[in-house]
């Protein structure tokens, strides 16, 4: 009970202190190999994979949630035989326990170092585990205890399947199939398959059953596995799971090969999954629903029997545009038809069904339901729903849109490739199209009402005054420009390709510049954002992110915590800002992203308590932790997992006023630390004192194996 109260009071702390710079929001689901699925429902599953990976969803893989173990060792299988108790078995003999659903993971002795490859329970008490050397162990007591079991056999053994408490079978390496009618006290060798490898086995019934396995190859049986039908073979060198529900199955393999069954197995089409990735395990549901998981993070879903599979690892796409229209409520969209929304600052992304996959460039919301998004091919899409649906509005082009700019409910504007500049003045239902300034492409549009306005691209900036019925020639400011921004009809900016950041307070007419950083090689900047005619931020390549307060004439480099490309940011107001770009990376800062670093005039003598975000964060195998103190006294920095356990102390000693950065690497911890969340702590002094200078904070950080 005094664990549980701690691990509360752990995490109440976090909730309250937790203030970091720039935060990491996504992706959550660390891009491991996933060798292994268990689902009780649509809603509700485990998957399993290398490190000692565990990640739990309870909505559809909407949002998931990483479970902490003791191991690292690779984990193959995972079952859950309801939606607290589950058992998970893996490399080096590793078998693990839950009895609330995932939340804590209890170590079990399954008395070998073996591979464990296979687990299956019939029952609260009854299970069987296979592995490598034909090693086969069974459970009477719901794993506390195991008895091997004599298979007879030295190869190895990758899926086990039970009908009932006696009826079961299991296949691997060398096309072995075995048998037992006795709950494995005695293992039968069935007839030779003509398989060389069998990586899975499924019965439908205690005669009939499949196999699928090396050569791409699915065989059915009638007769409970005497005799085999070769009744597909596909192109994939291997096919590594099958499952068939009633009538309709699927079976997965190498190189995102999915087939379908709908006659219970008699034939079965291929169907495309949208990627090349080696497919590992698939669960069926019924007819319509399914998942599967695979290497480097696949998680992979349908709801139409197969015509399509969502990715629900869908946060590792390029984003490219991001909007928000209040600090809690916003979108992001990317690649492959990408969009994905928050309703509660970040906390959580949603994916929102976009009905396209080309890749959208940008967003743009005038308010919290009514938004449009647009992209290659001339994609453009409209919400009047806040994106729970997305309607495809068509456009007479088929150039790529770049930028979306509205002033109103009715007025807006879209920029695209080779001069495209299109206004609508009906809230998006139909669209003026204009192309004959240019022939560059055209990036960036900013106006200022409904009259006066600005875009930039490709060795040009145009201006108009009436609208954009027409468009002069501005200024071609000597580069190609990415973004225009102006804060009122004199005052405004536009980033340039080359480490240049142009400022014009004539309205155009001249155009004053400076370097972002100190030389023209070390960045390449994406995107900006001003909140007013002071304040600013720029981000771009390697994870960097610069801030102005005084308007673009110099800027100071932020601490992102990551060296993904930052391909957009977004400030909602002077505090409160989001990046977004590479590999789906999604950051958050709720203090302008600020650093001690900037705010402290002399940096021997800091003025306040404060704890800064490591940096990489994700990282690995190192990250660097800083801190400042203003007073002299006893400072502690520890490292804890997700449930409060103590994995590692940094510094437990008495420490002068000051500033300071020590490493962290996991490999230095109390015991080996898996891919997930883990939190650090400074405390300062004794907080409960009642002196005033007692101090303590804690932060969260990602390490990704």
């Amino acid at each position: 009970m005094k664990k549980i109260v701690f691990v509360f009071a752990f995490l109440l702390t976090i909730s309250f202190q937790v203030n970091a710079q720039w935060e990491w929001q996504n992706p959550l689901t660390p891009e491991e190999n996933y060798r292994s699925a268990s689902f009780l429902n649509k809603d509700v599953g485990f998957i399993v994979g290398d490190n000692g990976i565990i990640i739990r969803t309870i909505d559809g893989g909407m949002t998931w949630t990483i479970d902490f173990t003791s191991t690292t060792d690779t984990l193959n299988s995972v079952f859950f035989y309801d939606d607290l108790t589950g058992w998970v078995c893996g490399y080096n003999g590793a078998l693990l326990k839950s009895s609330d659903g995932g939340l804590s993971w209890q170590e079990l002795s399954s008395g070998t170092n073996e591979t464990l490859r296979s687990v299956f329970f019939t029952d609260y008490q009854n299970g069987w585990i296979v592995g490598n050397h034909g090693i086969i162990l069974r459970t009477t007591d719901g794993g506390t205890n195991w008895s091997p079991q004599y298979s007879g056999i030295n190869a190895g053994l990758f899926s086990i399947y039970f009908i009932d408490n006696y009826n079961g079978w299991t296949v691997g390496g060398n096309g072995k199939v075995l048998r037992t009618t006795n709950s494995g006290n005695s293992w039968e060798q069935l007839p030779y398959t003509s398989f060389n490898l069998i990586f899975s086995v499924k019965f439908i019934s205690i005669n009939e059953g499949f196999i699928s396995g090396l050569g791409g190859r699915i065989a059915r049986t009638t007769d409970g596995g005497n005799s085999w039908t070769i009744v597909f073979q596909a192109v994939s060198d291997y096919l590594s799971s099958i499952e068939i529900k009633d009538n309709c199955g699927w079976a997965v393999g190498y190189d995102g090969t999915i087939v379908k069954t709908t006659d219970s197995g008699l034939s079965w089409i291929q169907q495309n999954s949208y990627t090349s990735k080696n497919l590992n395990s698939i669960q069926v549901f019924d007819e319509n629903n399914a998942c599967i998981v695979g290497d480097n993070g696949t998680l992979l879903k349908t709801t139409d029997g197969g015509i399509s599979w969502i990715s629900m690892a869908h946060y590792r796409n390029l984003l490219v545009s991001n909007c928000f229209v209040n600090g809690n409520i916003g979108w992001a969209v990317g690649y492959d038809g990408l969009i994905l929304m928050t309703s509660n600052g970040g906390k959580n992304w949603i994916r929102q069904q976009s009905n396209t996959d080309v890749n959208l460039r940008t967003v743009c919301f005038i308010n919290e339901l009514k938004g449009f998004a647009g992209g290659a091919d001339g994609k453009f899409i409209r919400t009047t729903n806040g994106g729970e649906t997305w309607i495809d509005i068509p456009i007479n082009t088929h150039k790529i849109i770049c930028d979306i700019f509205f002033i109103n409910d009715n007025i807006g504007w879209f920029v695209g490739d080779s001069s495209l500049i299109a206004k609508t003045t009906d809230g998006g239902n139909s669209w003026n199209l204009k192309e004959e300034y240019t022939e560059q492409s055209i990036f960036s549009i900013h106006m200022i009402d409904e009259n006066e306005g600005w875009c930039v691209g490709f060795n040009l900036l145009l201006k108009t005054t009436d609208g954009g019925n027409n468009w002069e020639f501005q200024n071609s400011l000597g580069s190609n420009t990415w973004q225009v921004v102006f804060i009122n009809h004199n005052l405004g900016y536009v980033l340039s390709y080359n480490n240049l950041f142009y400022v014009t307070i004539n309205g155009g007419l001249t155009w004053n510049s400076t370097y972002i950083s100190n030389s023209i090689q070390d960045f390449y900047a994406m995107s900006f954002t001003f909140v007013d005619s002071l304040n600013g931020w720029i981000a771009g390549d390697t994870g960097k992110i610069f801030k102005t307060t005084d308007g673009g004439l110099s800027w100071t480099q932020q601490n992102s915590g990551t060296i993904n490309l930052l391909y957009t940011i977004y400030f909602v107001d002077n505090n409160v800002g989001y990046a977004a770009g590479q590999n789906g990376t999604i950051l958050k800062t709720t203090n302008g992203g600020v650093t001690f670093i900037e705010e402290e005039n002399n940096p021997t003598q800091p003025k306040q308590f404060l704890l800064g975000q490591n940096y990489p964060n994700p990282f690995n195998p190192s990250t660097k932790i800083s801190w400042q103190s203003p007073v002299s006294s006893w400072q502690t920095l520890k490292v804890y997992d997700i449930l409060g356990n103590e994995v590692a102390t940094l510094v437990n000693e008495y420490r002068n006023a000051g500033n300071y950065e020590i490493d962290f690497n996991p490999a230095s911890s109390i015991k080996k630390l898996a891919s997930g969340i883990y939190f650090y702590q400074l405390r300062v002094g004794d907080p409960s004192s009642g002196s005033g200078q007692g101090f303590v904070e804690t932060k969260k950080m990602i390490l990704l194996k």
